[in-house]
């Protein structure tokens, strides 16, 4: 299933408020609308990995933002740097199907 237009405003918003250079991901289930999706799985990808340990910092206060606009549900949200997204098998195989926000 999936988000509807004014959630992914939302999320938008509230991923890229912190960080605008960063590119929003969305990858597993809600990328296919054959499949019943249950959470939201949402990566942001830094263009280095300067600022990743203060970003990932930032993960509760972006959750909270995000479910403020569009109500409570299970979001997975990842902060990578572009390295990582290259070069982990799990980001590799994640972000094969993945669409950006």
């Amino acid at each position: 299933m999936r988000l509807k237009k004014e959630d992914r405003v939302a999320i938008i918003r509230s991923s890229k408020k912190e960080f605008p250079s960063g590119r929003l991901l969305l990858y597993g289930s809600r990328v296919n609308d054959d499949l019943k999706g249950g959470d939201i799985d949402l990566v942001l990808i830094l263009p280095n990995t300067e600022n990743i340990v203060e970003a990932t910092k930032m993960i509760p206060g972006i959750l909270a933002a995000i479910k403020i606009q569009i109500g409570e549900q299970k979001i997975d949200f990842s902060i990578i740097s572009e390295q990582q997204s290259l070069s982990e098998p799990f980001w590799i195989h994640a972000l094969k199907t993945s669409q950006e926000f």
